[in-house]
């Protein structure tokens, strides 16, 4: 799109990165940003409850970014999601926590209907999980697909119109 979308302004109010923040504190839980832009850090460093991680330098994508995440949080589990979804409500993020809790062990990855979604989803930082990316990246498959393909997972159906993951100014458009 040429901008930085974290940054945009959102219609509810503030701008999309602090939307896409204050859902998961909405539910109560922890809120970890992962970022290599100096603007996004600073945008959220006086917020209460958000933790800001450092990408490494020149950013390497999601999953590559996400591998610092396992490397610290092994035992637990990540609720990932992406700062273009604007359209995405709290109620959402419940039916996914919901679907999750039935099999822990596994992922969880949002689904529109028509295709997936890898960036919102629940991933248990599991060694095997753990094990599955860092195969990935050693191959040099930094695509999230591919390394989803690689670990059990489950579909989370989810109403599609809140999946819109806005790339370009039509998706805009059709906020």
């Amino acid at each position: 799109m040429g901008c930085d979308k974290a940054l945009l302004p959102h219609p509810l109010g503030g701008s999309w990165l602090e939307r896409a923040a204050s859902l998961p504190q909405a539910i109560g839980l922890e809120v970890w940003l992962l970022s290599g832009h100096d603007l996004h850090h600073e945008h959220v460093a006086n917020r209460p409850g958000i933790h800001v991680v450092p990408e490494s330098l020149p950013p390497s994508g999601p999953l590559q970014a996400i591998a610092s995440m396992f490397s610290t949080s092994e035992g637990n589990t990540l609720l990932v999601l992406p700062v273009d979804m604007p359209s995405l409500e709290v109620r959402t993020l419940k039916q996914l926590m919901e679907i999750w809790r039935e099999q822990e062990s596994m992922a969880v990855v949002a689904d529109d209907g028509e295709c997936l979604q890898p960036l919102l989803g629940i991933y248990p930082c599991s060694p095997c999980n753990r094990k599955a990316l860092d195969t990935s990246l050693a191959m040099g498959k930094g695509r999230w697909l591919d390394w989803l393909m690689t670990i059990s997972y489950r579909r989370a159906t989810l109403p599609a119109a809140e999946l819109v993951n806005a790339n370009s100014y039509k998706d805009l458009e059709a906020l």
